[in-house]
């Protein structure tokens, strides 16, 4: 692919394509769906960083990126990298479905958002996560989806391949997070890390549900937690109908651990390193 079209009018030829669409697609005040077709593998930053505005692979609107979909059109179809920021105006509401998302050799995570900057509500559904190369350990990518900095999450039927560390690696959601139907399997440390902690910004709010997922052969590396991993979280935790396979580490741990830097969860608690460990 080369270029983009909207609707049927003619294709418009361009060095990054889907980040012009992005940029196009700010235009329309309804909801806006980008389809790609094939491989474009170019890394894009949506919504900022600051000063990156004339760059071909920076995507942002004149107001947060709202009610936006990309999406695949067939199994064939891929993107790289997405790097999401609030620096110029953000996103309040976004989904990915339906694509293969493909790390660069020189990048952490296929999808990660900047740290200390608070972000809308990220969807991303029937998506695989791949890496390249032979950094992180010879596994291509570090995490899978690095939410360094806050947000809203519906991370559904998603599966990743090894990664050097998480293939979830959340902290500090904001609003009601979901994730459903995952699988992950050989990473060096857990399967997914929730954390709630002051130096990536607000505090958590909101419920966390994790359903119907499965993992294998997780913690090769030892270190970092269980396979599910929960740290300094607030409101309701739900894990339920989920698996964990030849565990190294035990298959689920719950912390309120203020040494390593989470939030106080509690006015009244006074102890730290409270730990509920699961095992297989």
């Amino acid at each position: 692919a080369t270029g983009y079209l909207v609707n049927d009018g003619v294709e418009v030829k361009i060095k990054v394509p889907l980040a012009a669409a992005i940029r196009k697609a700010g235009e329309f005040t309804d909801q806006t769906v980008i389809t790609i077709h094939g491989q474009l593998l170019t890394g894009l930053d949506i919504g900022g960083p600051a000063g990156s505005q004339n760059k071909s692979q920076c995507a942002f609107w004149n107001r947060p990126i709202d009610n936006l979909i990309i999406q695949g059109a067939d199994a064939n179809a891929a993107i790289g990298n997405l790097r999401f920021w609030d620096t110029l105006n953000g996103v309040n509401s976004i989904t990915i479905q339906n694509l293969t998302i493909i790390n660069d050799t020189n990048e952490f995570s296929p999808i990660r958002t900047g740290m200390n900057e608070v972000h809308g509500y990220i969807k991303i559904i029937n998506c695989k996560f791949k890496g390249t190369g032979t950094n992180w350990l010879g596994r291509g990518m570090k995490w899978g989806i690095r939410g360094h900095g806050p947000a809203r999450w519906f991370i559904q039927n998603c599966d990743f391949e090894p990664c050097q560390e998480h293939s979830i690696y959340i902290d500090n959601p904001q609003g009601d997070t979901v994730i459903d139907n995952c699988k992950g399997i050989g990473n060096g440390r857990t399967f997914m890390q929730i954390t709630n902690r002051p130096s990536s910004g607000p505090s958590q709010f909101g419920n966390i549900t994790v359903s119907n997922c499965v993992c294998n052969d997780i913690n090769q590396e030892g270190g970092g937690g269980s396979d599910y991993t929960f740290v300094g979280c607030t409101g309701k935790l739900q894990v339920r109908d989920c698996s964990s396979f030849n565990t190294t580490n035990g298959a689920m741990v719950l912390w309120t651990d203020t040494t390593n830097g989470t939030y106080v969860t509690r006015s009244e608690e006074r102890r730290v390193g409270k730990e509920c460990r699961i095992g297989c």
